[in-house]
């Protein structure tokens, strides 16, 4: 028979070293609870990225560099104008000023990157235009007058050589890594992608994540209520959750006959990347824990969180199982689900950015666990307030991480903050 833990008791010992996941129970060795570090360090040991795949540059937004992207030419190719106005060659600017401009001639402006100046000319350009053969300067358009858009331009200021121009190859020369791989590819990084002249990447496919929830009293979205029912919320929760960590939904089970369900349930994801189990209900710990240890291996049996304590991890059939409370699905997904889907991506970065902030409340905490806590975070007059939230409140776009050993905090005390969007 195996050996319940009583939380009142606490009969245990953590190990030294928590990727290990034991404990010691009377002399007898068991899973354990493990705090976030060692829980991550788990799962570190466990993920590893899934395979690459090649994505056209518009596909590859949202996903992650499997490789490095390099440039193969440098980047700008010619010197570009930092400016719109005219580009020069510097010594025809020689003591022009206001009184005595310097009188120069216009090319025409068709493929300036084909054109050569010679003394005397200049060539009309834009901001970011390649400038023409032999032109060392660029003199801004509200330094020179051109009547009627004639032939010629009057130059009012001198310009040194390499005023207002980007030298080629000044952001990056030929050969020099863009991107890292484990880099998120937003905007900004598909520029730097279509700058490199690459017009695909390779990134890591999305993995397929299950979702499996539990409750005989927890009903989906089209069926009626009944008394001590509740709505299954946490089931799109996750759902939105996997979508915006760039997954994809791999399968969708709820299960109400309790452990033989969730056995069938584990095993009909097989061919998932990974498995979400969120239980309806605190009670259903152990038989969770049970259905986990008997389709492969339990890693660790609670996370020393809060809300969220009942967080587990296993193996089950050689997928990765994430056990989780239904009530407390966002906190645990940001503590532990989100670091360890990171590493199925192949992330450079597992955990969300965080800032400090002013706490606008005071709190009562229960020592001995870290702390996510909902919260709605502002910028105002220069200040960043967080303020506490109940679940399901519409407003949560920050957690509020509150270490270990912590039991009580003051108003306009500073805490850490989780941005989750």
């Amino acid at each position: 028979m195996r050996t319940r833990l009583s939380r009142s008791r606490k009969p245990w010992t953590q190990a030294t070293d928590p990727t290990k996941g034991i404990l010691s129970v009377n002399g007898t060795s068991h899973r354990c609870t493990v705090d976030v570090k060692g829980a991550r360090a788990f799962l570190s040991r466990y993920l590893l990225p899934v395979e690459p795949e090649q994505a056209g540059i518009i596909n590859a937004y949202g996903r992650t560099l499997a490789q490095d992207v390099t440039a193969d030419t440098a980047v700008p190719m010619h010197d570009e104008a930092a400016v719109g106005g005219y580009a020069v060659i510097s010594s025809d600017t020689i003591r022009a000023s206001r009184e005595t401009p310097a009188d120069l001639s216009v090319l025409s402006t068709a493929s300036p990157a084909t054109k050569t100046l010679q003394p005397g000319t200049v060539m009309r350009v834009r901001e970011g235009d390649p400038l023409p053969a032999g032109a060392d300067a660029v003199v801004p358009a509200s330094d020179t007058y051109r009547p009627d858009q004639g032939p010629g331009v009057l130059v009012f200021a001198e310009v040194e050589p390499g005023t207002n121009l980007i030298p080629a190859g000044s952001r990056s020369p030929s050969g020099e890594v863009l991107l890292r791989q484990g880099a998120c590819i937003g905007a900004v990084e598909m520029e730097v992608i279509a700058a490199a002249g690459k017009h695909g990447v390779a990134v890591r496919r999305r993995p397929r994540i299950a979702i499996v929830t539990t409750g005989a009293g927890v009903v989906d979205l089209l069926e009626d209520l009944k008394p001590g029912d509740s709505r299954n919320a946490a089931r799109y929760g996750l759902v939105g959750m996997l979508l915006e960590a760039g997954c994809d939904l791999g399968r969708l089970i709820h299960v109400r006959e309790g452990r033989p369900g969730v056995e069938r349930a584990l095993a009909q994801c097989t061919n998932c990347d990974a498995i979400i189990l969120a239980l309806g209900s605190r009670d259903k710990h152990d038989m969770a824990l049970d259905a986990l240890a008997n389709a492969g291996t339990r890693c660790f049996d609670r996370v020393q969180i809060e809300p969220g304590s009942g967080c587990a991890f296993g193996i089950a059939s050689d997928v990765p199982v994430f056990v989780t409370e239904g009530g407390a699905a966002l906190e645990t997904f940001e503590a532990i689900i989100r670091p360890g889907l990171m590493l199925l991506l192949g992330r450079d970065t597992i955990e969300r950015p965080r800032i400090v902030a002013t706490l606008d409340s005071t709190l009562k905490l229960n020592p001995g666990y870290e702390h996510f806590m909902r919260a709605h975070t502002c910028f105002a007059s220069g200040k960043c307030t967080a303020r506490p939230l109940g679940a399901l409140s519409s407003q949560t776009n920050s957690l509020i991480v509150i270490g270990q050993n912590v039991d009580f905090l003051k108003r306009g005390e500073d805490v850490d903050v989780m941005l989750l969007a």
